[in-house]
Order: structure tokens, then C-alpha cells, then sequence
């Protein structure tokens, strides 16, 4: 995984890859199960660019939820994306 690509997220915080972010996935483990295994990444990948708020488009860094708590939940005026 690069960390360097925006369309390959990345938890910021601790750098972990998508797959290990099963708590920001909003579909159940049955519904993962019917999607082929090759195309799980692409859809996590595409769930965290289109819908969490901490996603920065410029480096594919974002915190998932246990992350963004332990980082204080940090916000700014316009939206807070991770660095």
C-alpha cells in the first residue's frame, strides 16, 4: 500500500491498512462475504473517500474511528482532515 496515492487510503495514525479497518466499514460481514475477495479493498477504499470526513484527498491519509477518539477528535471551522 502506498502512502503517497489518494485513492489508496491509509489510517494516518497509526498507518494501518484498509482491510484492518473493519470498524469503519459500514457493511455487515455477511454482505462483505458476497463481494469477491480481490474487490473488498476497492470498496473500503472507495467507502473512506467518499464518506469519512478526515479523508485528505491530497496525501489518501485519514483516521478511522478508534483513531480519530484517541487523537482527541480534532475539528477545525471548515472540517479537520489528517495530516
Amino acid at each position: 500500500m502506498s502512502t503517497t496515492n489518494p485513492y489508496d487510503p491509509m489510517c494516518g495514525r497509526f498507518a494501518r491498512d484498509m482491510p484492518e479497518l473493519d470498524n469503519a466499514w459500514p457493511m455487515s460481514e455477511e454482505e462483505l462475504n458476497r463481494v469477491p475477495e480481490d474487490e473488498r479493498g476497492d470498496l473500503r477504499a472507495y467507502f473512506i473517500i467518499t464518506n469519512d470526513g478526515t479523508f485528505n484527498p491530497d496525501n489518501g491519509h485519514f483516521l478511522c474511528m478508534g483513531c480519530y477518539i484517541q487523537a482527541g477528535m480534532p475539528v477545525a471551522p471548515h472540517g479537520w482532515v489528517c495530516p
